[in-house]
């Protein structure tokens, strides 16, 4: 059956939406959690696997600082049946991981270098 969703009234459109919108990940939390379960879990993880970086980048901003560290160590920890998926995965973002760590890193641990802890006494 072809389906051609600009053919769509707009009755149906609104109910397509009411469909998908419970699905749709609301943080780029829970879309890193998302994208690793299927990478741990489906037979064919390389296309997710590549949502990986650039989902991760995201998180990369002074404000989520320790969220973004906490997922960063996840995906180092990544996990699989077997060595060769893992080795297949690295090979694929491994490099593009470290990158958005690196550059990502410089202003998130600038900004942890200087926050004072909460329990310092001014």
């Amino acid at each position: 059956m072809d389906c051609d969703i600009a053919n769509f009234s707009s009755e149906s459109l609104k109910k397509l939406h009411d469909v998908i919108m419970p699905c749709a990940c609301e943080t780029k939390e829970e879309e890193l959690f998302e994208i690793i379960s299927h990478v741990e879990s489906d037979e064919n993880p390389l296309y997710f696997a590549k949502m990986i970086p650039q989902t991760l980048k995201k998180l990369a901003h002074k404000k989520n600082r320790e969220t973004f560290y906490d997922w960063a160590k996840r995906i180092d920890e990544l996990k699989f049946a077997d060595s060769a998926r893992r080795d297949e995965i690295n090979s694929l973002i491994g490099e593009k991981v470290n990158e958005v760590k690196k550059n990502s890193g410089d202003s998130v641990q600038h900004v942890r270098r200087i926050v004072a802890p909460d329990n310092l006494k001014l």
